[in-house]
């Protein structure tokens, strides 16, 4: 969120990306999406029609490196595969400011502070791991009738 709206031009390697569908009568349900950079883990899940060609993708960003006033807010992957929208859900930033708040007035206004601060805690996605499940001849069979489970993966840059 941070670097959408400074509008940040820092770039990260992108180490690996996996996500798992389950496909059913032209519907997409992503149980899992992990896109692992070199600074951030991105986790998710949601929907994809491909009939009416909508996405509802639910995004989290998890910094690997302590962040100074860092907003958390998951991202929304909304509208249509020629037309997608990022959406941000305003209530997590409120009620992480309302945090940064209540820490001025009980504490000092520099304790406001506490609340924007991230410490940085994800770790890099076991890669291998990951692109081993999404392996083709690994692919899930079997299943309710009609419903196939797909796993797509890559890796982007040697996995560092």
């Amino acid at each position: 969120l941070g670097l959408l709206l400074t509008q940040n031009k820092q770039e990260a390697d992108l180490r690996c990306g996996v996500a798992s569908f389950q496909a059913d009568q032209g519907k997409l349900n992503a149980s899992a999406i992990v896109l692992d950079t070199t600074n951030v883990l991105i986790t998710g899940h949601g929907n994809i029609d491909l009939k009416s060609e909508r996405l509802d993708l639910k995004l989290q960003g998890q910094p690997k490196k302590i962040r100074f006033f860092r907003v958390r807010a998951p991202i929304d992957l909304a509208g249509t595969l020629s037309k997608p929208r990022i959406v941000i859900d305003p209530a997590k930033p409120l009620l992480q400011a309302g945090a940064g708040t209540v820490l001025a007035v009980l504490l000092t206004p520099l304790a406001a502070t506490i609340a924007f601060v991230d410490p940085g805690l994800a770790k890099n996605a076991d890669c291998a791991a990951l692109l081993a499940q999404a392996a083709p001849d690994k692919s899930l069979a079997g299943g309710p009738p009609g419903m196939t489970n797909l796993l797509i993966g890559a890796e982007i840059t040697g996995g560092r």
